[in-house]
């Protein structure tokens, strides 16, 4: 990792997203750490930092189109469309592969600097030893969260313990750049998030900002931000009792009703009336405020999310669109006016969207202009009309992940049960308008893979859930209804597809002589 870590990791180094935070004028490239952390407050807003800037928006733009979640939009001019990335092409130098690759590392090492330091400040303070370890403990949660996404898009086999993982970045990087570093085995990064996550587990590393009227405690590394770190990683690997226990460790969030659910994405998600923090479902999430340049819905759309004074140049996938409508069978080819018990149907779909029952005969053009399905998850704020606070972990997906492990185990009743109750949180009537038919084990897994797509639709978690859940459940993989892929011919892949497995950048590969031979398969 020489040159990777050289450019982009000792010279970036541990200031990239904290430097607007603190305003400290850096001489050339780099801080000295001990100029800028001497106290557990400076700590703490360098861990405030470092969760801050992990990287969800660019994780969703990236998944929406290359899955099967978007068709293309009533205003579209070649975005997403000329670069590939809605085409299913995927190489070694796709350039999301590169920014998840730095930014996660990117942040490991700002971990790695923040431990050293305060192993450092312990010595010359043990007094306030406590106040250093719950810092000490969130950071080493952020390094497993982050080593935990590098493995989940970078690994070509979660559940081969010898198979080729990502690089163990557990060290201090100092100026010796002499130093290569292999891929680890799968076994190793396992090992290596879950000894992170026991240690930090082990302090308080629960925080509160203390603000007077809502005080933020989920928009910050808590326990159980911890414990749903474990739970992705033993999804993944097939580890369900570490599943089931995890999830069964986290006792502060629920499910929530469906006005919970509408609240998650609605406009001015920190007024008293619909704020994130106190939302039943949230685990952990990101806060974004209007002085940052975060814009989740600019992946679709320009100026502002509405059908009459924005453009929107990609739209919810008609396939997509097919799967919220059935929810509820009295109201599919009824449009958006038609009364629904499922609220994911009104949350996703905007309500000035005008769906076409006789889509499927219209001519291409006539398609894009008559068969309108705008994008309503996320609806910003009058500060910020493009720009939602994010969501990392909620319990719906928690409760999905226990689905998987009774997959896992042959619970079939129990797979449905779980479904039946997210089913009847989301809806108005409490109970479900309808439920997916299981029967065996694959269609059990076929349940919940089609569960989280409504679910999640648009959080960034279509291209893992079809490499973790696709082969299990028998699923086509990605499918495109006819008229989205009509004029590129990009329909479908199949969930066996290399390409659900991110290349390593072409840059780490010809700068790292211990890596030229590891790329993964098909690049």
């Amino acid at each position: 990792m020489k040159n990777k870590f050289l450019t982009l990791v000792a010279v970036v180094a541990l200031f990239v997203s904290c430097q607007d935070a603190y305003e400290v004028s850096q001489p050339g490239y780099q801080f000295e750490d001990t100029a800028v952390y001497n106290t557990p407050a400076d700590i703490n807003r360098g861990v405030s930092g470092l969760y801050s800037s992990l990287p969800a928006e660019s994780e969703i733009n990236f998944v929406s189109y290359f899955t099967d979640e978007l068709g293309v939009g009533r205003d579209n001019a070649g975005q997403g469309i000329n670069d590939g990335s809605y085409r299913f092409f995927m190489n070694a130098g796709n350039s999301f592969a590169a920014s998840a690759w730095t930014s996660y590392y990117n942040i490991i090492n700002r971990c790695n600097r923040l431990l050293n330091r305060i192993e450092e400040l312990k010595l010359v303070n043990p007094a306030l030893e406590t106040d250093y370890n719950k810092n000490r403990g969130r950071i080493l949660a952020i390094r497993a969260y982050s080593h935990m996404k590098l493995f989940a898009y970078f690994t070509p086999d979660y559940k081969n313990p010898t198979g080729l993982s990502v690089i163990k970045f557990d060290f201090l990087q100092t100026t010796d750049y002499s130093r290569f570093e292999k891929r680890a085995t799968v076994a190793e990064i396992v090992s290596f998030i879950e000894s992170d996550i026991a240690e930090a587990l082990t302090y308080d590393i629960s925080y509160s900002d203390g603000d007077t009227t809502i005080p933020r405690v989920k928009a910050y590394v808590s326990t159980a931000f911890a414990h749903a770190v474990l739970v992705k990683l033993y999804a993944m690997t097939g580890n369900a009792p570490g599943v089931i226990e995890h999830v069964d460790a986290i006792t502060t969030a629920s499910l929530g009703g469906p006005v919970d659910f509408v609240t998650l994405f609605a406009k001015d998600s920190e007024s008293p009336t619909s704020n994130t923090e106190t939302n039943p479902d949230v685990i952990s999430y990101l806060l974004r405020l209007p002085t940052e340049s975060y814009a989740v819905a600019s992946a679709w759309w320009a100026g502002r999310v509405d059908a009459a004074r924005g453009s929107a140049y990609m739209e919810i996938g008609r396939s997509l669109y097919n799967e919220l409508d059935r929810l509820d069978p009295a109201s599919t080819n009824q449009g958006v006016t038609a009364p629904r018990a499922d609220v994911r149907y009104g949350v996703t779909v905007l309500g000035s969207s005008r769906p076409d029952a006789n889509y499927a005969s219209l001519p291409a053009d006539v398609y894009r202009s008559n068969d309108l399905l705008f994008i309503g998850k996320y609806q910003g704020s009058a500060q910020a009309v493009l720009q939602n606070n994010i969501m990392l972990f909620r319990y719906a997906d928690m409760l999905l992940a226990k689905a998987e492990a009774f997959a896992m185990q042959g619970n079939v009743s129990g797979v449905e049960g779980l479904i039946r109750d997210l089913r009847s949180a989301r809806s108005f009537a409490g109970t479900p308008a309808s439920m997916p038919t299981i029967t065996n084990v694959q269609s059990a897994w076929k349940a919940i893979l089609e569960e989280r797509r409504l679910e999640f639709a648009f959080e960034g978690h279509r291209y893992l859930d079809m490499k973790r859940l696709g082969v299990l459940a028998g699923s086509p993989g990605f499918v495109r209804d006819a008229k989205d892929c009509e004029t590129n011919g990009a329909c479908a892949l199949e969930p066996s597809s290399f390409k659900l497995t991110l290349p390593i950048p072409r840059v780490e590969i010809q700068a790292n002589p211990a890596i030229a031979s590891q790329q993964n398969p098909g690049y």
